[in-house]
């Protein structure tokens, strides 16, 4: 083996790497793509619960506590921009390299969590099971189903706010092209989730 031409390789490589790299930290086309996906995967996975909530109210008997999983979800977009907010605090100062490193590890094991989930049905018929356990052991009264479903409701959609924020504040960390392609991939995202 000639010692030389496998530095020549590897340094061609390298320079080949760093070359695509810088490509697409400047390519606006990368954050406004990923933004995009976040915003439809996230955003439709928020959609499919609250309505698997719904269909599991209605056909429980209790289409009068339908509102109570609105109240829920609703509440949870507030709780969402305070958890925005709050890392953003934590993202300021010295401890910013830290906390940047920490958020996209947290990103990136959520990613790899939820996507394992995704490929099989278990953790919709968690959800429906742990629901069903709410309601029963609510014993059928308006007040303890309410509770429950807007209980259930909160954290499901606080959840995937969690998720949303990890992923939105990772991904502008990174982008080099500045805020507005990930602005404007989230915002065509929530667009097409509306249509």
């Amino acid at each position: 083996i000639d010692a030389d031409a496998v530095r020549r390789d590897v340094a061609r490589a390298t320079m080949l790497l760093d070359g695509a790299e810088e490509h697409a930290r400047r390519d606006k086309s990368v954050p406004f793509f990923a933004a995009l996906a976040i915003a439809l995967r996230e955003g439709f996975e928020i959609a499919l619960l609250i309505s698997a909530l719904l269909a599991f109210v209605r056909k429980s008997g209790h289409p009068e506590s339908a509102p109570y999983v609105h109240y829920g979800w609703l509440l949870a977009l507030p709780a969402g921009a305070v958890t925005w907010f709050a890392v953003g605090a934590a993202l300021g100062g010295a401890r910013r390299e830290l906390t940047e490193g920490i958020l996209t590890l947290v990103a990136a094991s959520m990613l790899l969590f939820v996507s394992h989930f995704v490929l099989g049905r278990l953790e919709s018929r968690k959800w429906l099971k742990f629901l069903e356990q709410k309601t029963l052991a609510a014993g059928g009264k308006a007040a303890g189903v309410g509770a429950a479903l807007f209980s259930v409701a909160f954290v499901a959609a606080f959840r995937e706010g969690i998720e949303i924020v990890l992923f939105f504040k990772a991904l502008l960390l990174d982008s080099t092209a500045g805020p507005w392609p990930v602005v404007g991939g989230a915002a065509t995202g929530v667009v097409l989730l509306s249509g």
